[in-house]
């Protein structure tokens, strides 16, 4: 199984709105600058690609692609 950069965005649409609303939520609960909200978003859009591109490892304790392929292999365990 090999992945690639949409592998990280081929999810459903529920799961994928369950999994934003904390980030949406909690800016109304800590108000935090529009500009810093927007860099946080596109970090995490990168960090997913990232993630899914076979990339060298990262040094612990920063999740790389090898670290993250277990998780597609695997599918029954949720390790991030």
């Amino acid at each position: 199984d090999e992945m690639t950069t949409f592998t990280g965005y081929a999810f459903e649409p529920i799961d994928a709105s369950l999994q934003g609303l904390p980030f949406v939520f909690f800016q109304f609960v800590i108000p935090v600058p529009e500009p810093l909200a927007i860099a946080a978003g596109a970090f995490v859009g990168f960090w997913t690609m990232y993630i899914h591109v076979s990339e060298p490892d990262l040094p612990w304790p920063f999740m790389g692609a090898g670290y993250h392929l277990v998780h597609h292999q695997y599918n029954w365990f949720n390790f991030g």
